[in-house]
């Protein structure tokens, strides 16, 4: 199974593979260390974890939104019919 490159969507998975090594090679307090500064430059400076994120709440959104509007045209035809 080949894994993905950076530039090709593997930016987690090779943070990962940097973060099982320094776990296999360093002591625990360093390996730690590591993999929280792996974590906190995906999390700050990935492109693709930025896309992602967009991505999750706009779908986020509009499901929202697709369910407001049905309870809100539910809602705006009861209060027609009770006026008349």
């Amino acid at each position: 199974m080949r894994l993905p490159t950076a530039p090709r969507g593997g930016d987690a998975v090779q943070a990962a593979i940097q973060a099982l090594k320094a776990a296999a090679t360093m002591n625990f307090d360093k390996g730690m260390t590591e993999e929280g500064r792996l974590f906190t430059h995906l999390l700050a400076h990935s492109a693709q974890g930025r896309a992602r994120r967009l991505v999750f709440f706009a779908e986020r959104a509009i499901h929202k939104t697709r369910r407001g509007t049905n309870n809100t045209n539910h809602t705006n035809n009861n209060k027609k019919k009770d006026a008349l």
